[in-house]
């Protein structure tokens, strides 16, 4: 009894750091945003803000927030913007992941470690597309409203890398340079755009500026990075092969336990 007693405690354990790990801290923002914590708290978005998964942010016509994220990656919300944090775990293992929900507005996502180690693990949905990346600064928009330029639905636009755009009747591949649409309430394949979308062309980010900045540095802390990760996995392979086993055996032992909390 007090073993099954100490099990559901450590397992309980488990579950609740996963649902609350850290997915980044708020570099900057400007304007008027919320963030809801999954259970029902709010509080206005500041810098230095932790920001975990099963988080939701909501910025004002006047807001824009600026993440960087646990693996140096970085996400810009837009103004009139809701994001959802769905799930996050980023500690240099196989099952690595990045799920956001974007349900209106638009965020720029530029990919950290975890988008280069296991790309598969990074999607974006949305209500009429999801977006998967290839490593990627990519920017993805759902504009509920039709405007004198731009139909109602999802847009997704490539900076850097490539992305792809996936509907239930198929999937587009984008590369840099290029915009992607998938219109709202229609069973439609993703097509590319001949041009850039108009919200695109005629809006005003005030926190733009410095994000080329930023990407630069972030992208050298990427890099040293993934060079100690590969100095460690080298230094893993000399160990004697009772201890690798030992370890192998402790991380596919912790992999099974996260799958079975989640599901």
């Amino acid at each position: 009894m007090f073993r099954f007693i100490l099990l559901s405690v450590i397992l309980l354990s488990l579950k609740t750091a996963h649902a609350s790990s850290l997915f980044g801290s708020v570099e900057a923002v400007t304007g008027d945003a919320t963030l809801s914590r999954p259970t029902g708290a709010a509080e206005p978005v500041t810098a230095g803000m932790n920001v975990m998964a099963g988080d939701s942010i909501q910025t004002a016509a006047n807001g824009e927030v600026q993440i960087v994220t646990l693996d140096r990656g970085f996400i810009a919300i837009r103004p009139d913007s809701r994001l959802r944090i769905d799930n996050y775990h980023a500690s240099d293992a196989p099952d690595d992941s990045e799920i956001l929900t974007l349900f209106n507005g638009a965020i720029r996502s530029i990919t950290g470690w975890l988008g280069k180690s296991n790309p598969a693990g990074y999607l974006l949905h949305t209500p009429t597309a999801t977006i998967g990346i290839r490593g990627t600064d990519h920017e993805t928009m759902v504009l509920e409203h039709a405007t004198d330029q731009d139909q109602p639905g999802v847009y997704d636009t490539v900076y850097e890398g490539a992305t792809y755009m996936q509907t239930e009747e198929g999937e587009l591949s984008l590369h840099q340079g290029q915009h992607a649409f998938a219109p709202a309430g229609s069973r439609a394949l993703p097509r590319l755009l001949m041009q850039t979308p108009g919200f695109l062309k005629n809006r005003r980010l005030l926190l733009e500026a410095h994000i080329q900045q930023r990407k630069d540095a972030l992208h050298r802390e990427i890099a040293a990075h993934l060079q100690e990760r590969d100095a460690r996995k080298r230094q893993e392979e000399h160990r004697p092969p009772e201890i690798r086993r030992r370890k192998l055996e402790d991380r596919r032992d912790n992999m099974m336990r996260r799958r079975q909390l989640e599901h």
